[in-house]
């Protein structure tokens, strides 16, 4: 009872502003308030979703030692009713498919005796509808073969997420913008016409939030298909050249960088962010011949509201044998050439690069070149730079400076000539003016069938 006491005395205390007589009378007790009420907006308030009910505990000051007879009302018994001690609000809608109004604000009086006290109550729709309709990579910007069958299908349904993640209705309808091009079922199987061109899929959510995505598909003779990135993992020419890039502690080759993925925070920059299927995160280096870059915890940007990323870069700095208060920082030398090797687990052939920019935002990559390798030694820190070992595969420096969104892009290799190949080095050659990180969303190789 000691612990509760004070509790009472601070809740009675931020309760005493909305004291008022219904009545307009007085009564014997001093106060009287509810356990479930908090203080919010300079008001005591109480706060449910239309689909719940809430008990409320009563308190009197002073303490009653016989039970307390108290009326509850409220301002708007349309929208909430009590019965006994127990809050119980009607549906938004009257049924499940209107969404407005949000939320609902009422007033409900307590009394007991001649004193009263009144509380906001805040009701909120439980109902929540879709803001964003999201693809992955694969279904932003995809390519199938014309004339149908297996290879002129794709399921787009598949690559669509909803935020929030759990949206009352998720029910969509799909549309295309030429049907001669590609249809699409209710179900979001899109399925190529018997001429090659290019079309729109429009995603439309049915709830009434009107939100909308499109997704491009082309349609050509052949089927472009993504190798399966299972087990494939990267290593940086950081890794390889420390002294040229200096990066402190040696132990994180990649340049820790943050986002939100579906409202959760993430520490992101690692070479295993390109192969993750989400271009919200990205593969993150510094570019040479730029000025240092500093991530120290607890500064700008990493404390605060950003605190949670803050202690994940601590714990990166950490696993790498580093100082979490001193930082990570990496001072690239201008005549260091930045790359990856891509080990992809086995020998694959491919003909195309897929390509995905680190953000809508602008890229930060201009051309590149890349190698192939079956030695197994370029994976390591003493042979990866190794001429001997590499075949140049382009006859012309790769070029992504076109697009400047997150769509992902699918390069022809001169051509589309076929290689087999384990190992891939990609050897960035130039840059835009802007950004100071070489920054890649998805990366992947393909075969034209």
């Amino acid at each position: 009872m000691k612990k509760i006491i004070p509790y009472i005395y601070i809740s009675l205390a931020a309760a005493m502003p909305l004291l008022s007589a219904c009545d307009d009378k007085a009564d014997d007790l001093g106060a009287i308030t509810v356990k479930e009420a908090t203080y919010a907006n300079n008001r005591m308030e109480l706060t449910l979703q239309d689909n719940e009910t809430l008990p409320l505990t009563l308190f009197t000051m002073p303490q009653s030692k016989d039970p307390v007879e108290a009326t509850y009302t409220t301002k708007h018994p349309e929208w909430l009713t009590v019965e006994g001690n127990v809050l119980k609000p009607s549906l938004f809608s009257g049924g499940e498919t209107i969404y407005e109004p949000e939320t609902r604000t009422d007033t409900l009086c307590i009394a007991v005796g001649k004193l009263t006290v009144n509380y906001v109550v805040i009701i909120t729709n439980h109902i929540k509808r879709v803001k964003d309709i999201n693809l992955t990579a694969a279904g932003a910007n995809f390519q199938i073969k014309k004339g149908g069958g297996e290879k002129g299908t794709f399921n787009l349904a598949a690559t669509v997420s909803f935020t929030p993640s759990d949206a009352y209705d998720k029910t969509v309808t799909y549309s295309s913008s030429d049907e001669s091009i590609a249809t699409v079922s209710p179900e979001g199987i899109v399925t190529s016409g018997n001429q090659e061109g290019t079309a729109v899929i429009t995603i439309e959510a049915q709830d009434g939030s009107g939100a909308t995505r499109t997704a491009n598909v082309t349609v050509l003779g052949f089927q472009p298909v993504d190798l399966d990135r299972t087990g494939w993992k990267a290593t940086t020419s950081a890794a390889l050249e420390p002294s040229g890039f200096n990066y402190l502690p040696a132990g994180i080759t990649w340049i820790p960088d943050k986002v939100s993925v579906n409202g959760i925070h993430t520490l992101v920059g690692s070479p295993a962010d390109m192969f993750d299927g989400n271009t919200a995160t990205y593969f993150c280096m510094e570019k040479p011949g730029r000025s240092s870059y500093t991530c120290i915890p607890g500064t700008s940007g990493w404390n605060g509201d950003n605190q949670d990323y803050g202690d994940m870069l601590s714990d990166l700095i950490l696993s790498a044998g580093g100082d979490a208060a001193a930082g990570t920082s990496a001072n690239p030398d201008a005549d260091v050439v930045n790359y990856f090797v891509v080990d992809m687990a086995r020998e694959q052939t491919f003909a195309y690069v897929m390509w995905s920019h680190r953000n809508a935002a602008n890229n930060r990559i201009l051309t590149f070149d890349i190698y192939g390798s079956n030695d197994d030694s370029v994976y390591t820190e003493a042979d990866a730079a190794a001429g001997s070992k590499w075949t140049k595969l382009n006859t012309k420096p790769i070029d992504v400076s076109e697009v400047t969104t997150a769509t992902a892009q699918r390069i022809d290799i001169n051509g589309g000539e076929e290689f087999t190949y384990r190992y891939v080095k990609v050897v960035a050659l130039s840059y835009p003016s802007s950004g100071m990180t070489f920054g890649v969303a998805e990366f992947n190789l393909g075969i034209n069938r």
